[in-house]
């Protein structure tokens, strides 16, 4: 039988969360209780993706040659993800060429997952039923940490603004069945509207960030929503925050604005600033001075951390 690889284009587009994560050029597995009545994933409109089933094919054979293990690799119509355990991880929408990278590739993910808890665990140690803010949460790598350190009980709110970004957010919590986690599309600042996101090419989609005003039109951008972290229903209806994480690529200081009465009743805080890209991102005075003045006791990356570890600031009190 002709092996069955995810594809855009399959089944008239669709195809479930079963289907795709049991994709293997090996013979169809029995069906279980879990597969009578699989939950579908929204179709895609984009067409097939050339060279797609090819390259998903590659990189299954690659990571068992290369791992000992049966990593499945495929495209699901919006970008890329790899598999193993049930445990599904965004490789982002541009394909990870070069046939060293499974070797790098621990089991259940630990590869991405562990260098995540060492940042985020370093001074704050999760309970189970604690509520974290994720300020930034991109591909959902750091939700996926956040959901499993809190426990069922326990709620992590995962905030991004740049739209395409959300999508695989949304996709990524809806694939590994995060049900304690809440995603929200917004940008964070002081004052509620709208603020323009760039858009930069899919390889650099991790320095997208927002700007108070429009670009100019060499410039390619999108117009999202604003609100104030302060604003955020749930949130501001708990009387502690166990844990903010904020990586927004230098608009740190535009969020710290709107969330004075947050980092008020936050017990422990980690913003990403990002001073060693340059005089143009100095962040980090002013981002210490306001966790200061919120009561914060601050600590600093070891000094052996890489330039841009170095510029994250913990607090807690």
């Amino acid at each position: 039988a002709k092996p069955v690889l995810a594809s855009p284009a399959r089944a008239a587009g669709k195809f479930t969360i079963t289907e795709s994560a049991r994709l293997s050029p090996f013979p169809k597995q029995r069906k279980t209780a879990e597969t009578k009545k699989p939950m579908k994933l929204r179709p895609r409109s984009r067409g097939r993706r050339p060279g797609a089933y090819l390259l998903s094919l590659l990189y299954f054979y690659t990571s068992i040659v290369r791992t000992g293990r049966r990593v499945k690799v495929f495209w699901d119509g919006r970008g890329w993800y790899r598999v193993e355990n049930k445990v599904w991880i965004a490789l982002g929408p541009i394909f990870p060429l070069g046939t060293g990278l499974a070797r790098d590739w621990q089991p259940d993910g630990e590869d991405v997952f562990a260098l995540r808890r060492k940042w985020w665990f370093r001074h704050y140690h999760p309970h189970d039923g604690d509520v974290i803010l994720d300020v930034g949460a991109g591909l959902g790598e750091d939700t996926w940490v956040f959901s499993k350190a809190v426990g069922p009980k326990g709620k992590v709110v995962s905030v991004e603004a740049h739209p395409t970004t959300f999508q695989f957010l949304k996709d990524f919590v809806r694939y590994n069945h995060l049900h304690n986690v809440v995603p929200c599309f917004f940008a964070a600042s002081g004052a509620g509207g709208s603020v323009i996101i760039s858009d930069n090419p899919p390889e650099d989609w991790q320095l997208n960030s927002i700007s108070s005003v429009d670009f100019s039109s060499s410039q390619q951008g999108h117009r999202v929503p604003a609100q104030r972290i302060d604003d955020l229903a749930f949130i501001s209806q708990i009387p502690r925050l166990a844990f903010m994480k904020m990586n927004i690529e230098g608009a740190e200081l535009l969020a710290l604005e709107g969330a004075e009465k947050t980092l008020a009743k936050t017990q422990h805080v980690c913003v990403c600033c990002h001073d060693f890209l340059g005089p143009a991102s100095q962040t980090k005075q002013r981002v210490v001075q306001i966790l200061s003045r919120s009561g914060f006791a601050l600590y600093d990356s070891p000094p052996s951390s890489p330039p841009y570890e170095q510029d994250f600031v913990y607090g807690r009190k």
